[in-house]
């Protein structure tokens, strides 16, 4: 068997007609190399110095198959579309939050103008809102805006609109179908100021995780009875609120595999006993390196080995539009230690390191 990356999944399962993208659809098509045993399909060419190096993190082949045929897609099939357009909409989301009382008052599917003016103005104490298209994913398409001047919006679907809250954690609750959703994990989503995913951590316990999935429980019963095609993914989010901190159960949900379960795999097989960080920064925003192996000596002794089970692992070709790695640490106050001197040793002297990816405080 052999995989194609299909990280395409949204365009293939709402705008099938729309031609493939295939710097999405591919971006990042060596995570197959490090997590399956089975090929990845594909005509792309990889640097040798490259695929020795995830061979040897690996322990094991990198396979490579230049022949589609029979290839199934890695980020989430889609055999019965009418099923996976629904659970995979924002429109269900938002009402499987609405009657399971998971999403607060102030969010609200809206059809026209005339009822999004009326929201707004009904919930005054909110300055700052976004628009949400019910078929986007990662914080993409979505439009922040202020109360005072409002989007000029065509009208030619629901959108779901939710005020601009002060969030202070993000996390996505994973729930496995080999299990039947019975085994879940969490991650805490690393997003920037847009809500845009950059990164994720993860780490043996957090409260949170285990208080998310109490709140979720009768949903989940739910979601399991329409028979879901891949892991089920539920994000949610943390906020303060006049002093309160407060919590939004359920902003969306996802059936494909999700950058969350990524940094789960990798943790699992680069160490559960420590805290996991899944980082992904632009490559425009670091110096140029003319060789695999020049780039594995700008990061120095900061290269995960096998000893230590500690330290960055580099992800992507340095072709990429973002460059992933994975760091393996003992603590979070040491993982921000290391994520700063990375990003310093690696980044154009311009360019600051991300807030987003500030996990200590």
């Amino acid at each position: 068997m052999s995989f194609l990356p299909g990280f395409n999944f949204e365009q293939r399962l709402f705008f099938p007609q729309q031609p493939v993208n295939n710097l999405i659809s591919e971006e990042f098509d060596y995570l197959i190399l490090l997590l399956e045993y089975e090929a990845l399909a594909t005509d792309r060419v990889f640097d040798q110095d490259y695929l020795s190096y995830l061979k040897k993190i690996k322990e094991d082949d990198v396979i490579i198959s230049s022949s589609k045929d029979g290839s199934h897609y890695w980020w989430g099939e889609i055999t019965d579309i009418e099923l996976s357009q629904k659970i995979n909409s924002k429109i269900f989301s938002h009402q499987v939050a609405k009657n399971f009382d998971l999403v607060p008052e102030s969010c609200r599917l809206i059809e026209n103008a005339f009822d999004f003016k009326n929201h707004i103005q009904q919930y005054k104490e909110y300055h700052r809102w976004v628009v949400k298209s019910p078929y986007s994913f990662s914080g993409l398409g979505n439009k922040v805006f202020d109360s005072t001047h409002l989007p000029q919006l065509e009208w030619n679907e629901p959108v779901l609109l939710e005020p601009w809250f002060n969030r202070t954690l993000d996390i996505g609750m994973t729930y496995l179908k080999q299990s039947r959703f019975q085994d879940y994990f969490g991650v805490q989503n690393l997003n920037d100021p847009q809500g845009r995913f950059k990164g994720a951590l993860i780490q043996p316990f957090m409260p949170e995780v285990e208080e998310l999935h109490g709140k979720l429980k009768p949903a989940l019963h739910y979601l399991s009875t329409l028979s879901p095609e891949n892991n089920l993914q539920i994000d949610a989010f943390y906020y303060l609120e006049e002093g309160e901190r407060k919590i939004y159960p359920l902003v969306e949900i996802n059936c494909r595999k999700t950058m969350g379960w990524v940094t789960w795999s990798l943790w699992k097989k680069f160490g559960t006993q420590n805290i996991g960080v899944f980082l992904m920064w632009p490559t425009s925003a670091l110096k140029k390196s003319e060789s695999w192996k020049s780039f594995e000596n700008s990061i120095g002794d900061q290269m995960w080995t096998k000893n230590t089970a500690k330290g960055f692992l580099p992800l992507s070709p340095l072709d990429r539009k973002f460059m992933t790695f994975f760091l393996v640490e003992s603590n979070i106050k040491q993982a921000q230690n290391q994520i700063v001197e990375l990003w310093n040793k690696l980044s154009k002297k311009e360019s600051p390191l991300p807030l987003e990816f500030m996990i200590y405080f």
